[in-house]
């Protein structure tokens, strides 16, 4: 699925949800990515199978993700595909830096949050 595909599926709706198998799975993050820059909020990630992804999302109404959205398209109108919104704008030594959150660091942040910490049980 490309860009503009992706794009396609998020088209105002209240929920949206992508079955993604084979090498689609490995763009679980990108596809995350689009869907926030779209006003839409991942609601679920379900793995299962070998390989095999179900991502639920649901349209976020706050004007935050309203006024995200109409930035996102503007800004792909204004270059003329998704693919050269989505393609990285700085250089490859930013990229790596793991102070810099990235799109894509955001998008698998949201997909595999960080679990609170467990106490240790009382003695």
């Amino acid at each position: 699925m490309n860009e503009e595909a992706t794009a396609a599926t998020f088209d105002g709706r209240p929920s949206v949800e992508l079955v993604l198998t084979g090498l689609e799975a490995h763009r679980a993050d990108h596809i995350t990515w689009i869907a926030t820059e779209l006003g839409y909020a991942l609601s679920g990630h379900e793995p299962y199978g070998r390989g095999q992804h179900r991502l639920r999302y649901t349209r976020d109404d706050s004007p935050a993700a309203r006024q995200r959205a109409q930035v996102g398209l503007n800004r792909v109108r204004a270059a003329g595909s998704w693919g050269a919104v989505t393609s990285q704008p700085w250089p490859t030594a930013y990229a790596l830096d793991p102070s810099l959150v990235t799109p894509l660091r955001a998008a698998r942040a949201a997909r595999f949050p960080v679990p609170p910490p467990v106490r240790p049980p009382r003695l």
